[in-house]
């Protein structure tokens, strides 16, 4: 059986969010971010970065932050770009998606990253940039390894400086309210 994607995005090859969740929804294995209306297929991330992310999930939930905490939720970051972060905190007074399937940055207090060997530049380069461009005040950027440090980045006038850093075993040892830096609203 063959694919053809135009039965997704249409016959001009454009991608919309709908076009993209309709393809998702066909291929649920799928990691897929929005970029400038083409769609990314992007590699499946390995144990090493899927147990980070499960140690932070479970670090906020510790907390009493899951009530706000949205992993691997896409992102509207710009017109037809659409990320996904690996963990997504949204501010307060913001309403969990429910049935949602993205949420617009406006809503998010923080990104997280874990960065991964296959895509480095585009954690580390690419959706900062996006991210700060979108509003978003916070993001972390976690390096690969679980020792690495997590790299906090608060957003100012000019856009995000980096404000400490902390490896992710002495960071999960701390109570939210200790980290450093606290999160800016």
């Amino acid at each position: 059986m063959s694919l053809d994607l135009r039965d997704f995005s249409g016959e001009t090859g454009g991608w919309t969010i709908e076009a993209m969740l309709r393809f998702a929804d066909a291929n649920p294995d799928a990691v897929l971010e929005l970029q400038e209306g083409a769609i990314l297929i992007l590699p499946v991330p390995d144990a090493g970065h899927q147990k980070t992310i499960s140690d932070l999930v479970q670090w906020f939930a510790a907390h009493e932050a899951l009530d706000h905490l949205a992993p691997s939720f896409l992102v509207k970051v710009a017109a037809e770009t659409f990320r996904r972060p690996d963990i997504v905190l949204l501010r307060e007074g913001s309403r969990y998606p429910g049935d949602a399937r993205w949420v617009e940055a406006k809503d998010v207090l923080l990104a997280i990253e874990v960065v991964s060997i296959t895509r480095g530049s585009l954690d580390r380069i690419l959706k900062p940039v996006e991210y700060e461009r979108a509003g978003i005040p916070n993001f972390w950027r976690v390096e690969a390894a679980g020792v690495s440090p997590i790299v906090f980045m608060h957003h100012n006038q000019l856009g995000y400086r980096m404000v400490g850093s902390i490896p992710l075993p002495l960071l999960l040892e701390r109570p939210l309210t200790d980290t450093s830096p606290p999160l800016a609203t």
